[in-house]
């Protein structure tokens, strides 16, 4: 008797338990959605076989730090520079640089500070690119062997090109070209360097 009346109990229970599972139902949840027009605007030139936005190195707000390597006639230089796009293709560049060399068998020294602007010119394949450089030189000369180069501060133009091959997202291989104008003499340059992005 006891045990048809365990069954019995055990049946109700049963029977309310799919009742309620029937009976309810679960609240809506929200269904998130991502704005496809952001996306496609911010990365509209992504390469899914590099895997990496094409578009940033150039672009308004893109800051970035380069490193360079230059020879010239009878002398060598570094420089470091930052640039900055406040325009699309349209940028500022400020550096530093050291040169030195021994023209004439006489020791020079010059310490740079320029600022340059660049334009982007041309846009190969998403991966080379071509930029327009012209802007202000200042250096501090140290070449005892002229009298105009001898301790003096002076001041002058440059004029060059340089093209950036990209590496990765952040990391671009740079060749550049620059002729200087300064007191009337011309100091021209040819390099290699490294450009880091960030954005």
């Amino acid at each position: 008797m006891r045990q048809i009346y365990f069954l019995l109990i055990a049946l109700m229970t049963l029977s309310y338990s799919l009742s309620y599972a029937q009976g309810y139902k679960p609240p809506k949840r929200k269904v998130v959605r991502f704005k496809e027009n952001k996306i496609k605007k911010r990365v509209k030139s992504y390469d899914h076989q590099s895997g990496f936005n094409l578009d940033l190195a150039h672009s308004t707000g893109t800051k970035g730090f380069d490193v360079n390597f230059l020879i010239g006639e009878e002398t060598k230089m570094f420089t470091t520079d930052y640039q900055y796009f406040f325009k699309k293709n349209i940028g500022l560049k400020v550096g530093l640089g050291y040169e030195y060399g021994a023209p004439y068998s006489i020791p020079y020294e010059g310490y740079y500070f320029q600022v340059q602007p660049i334009y982007n010119l041309v846009k190969f394949r998403e991966k080379l690119f071509l930029n327009l450089m012209g802007g202000f030189s200042m250096v501090h000369d140290d070449y005892p062997g002229l009298e105009e180069l001898n301790n003096k501060l002076n001041y002058g133009a440059t004029l060059g090109a340089e093209a950036e091959f990209m590496v990765s997202e952040r990391l671009l291989l740079l060749t550049s070209f620059e002729q200087k104008y300064i007191l009337g003499y011309g100091r021209w340059f040819w390099g290699l360097g490294l450009r880091y992005i960030m954005f």
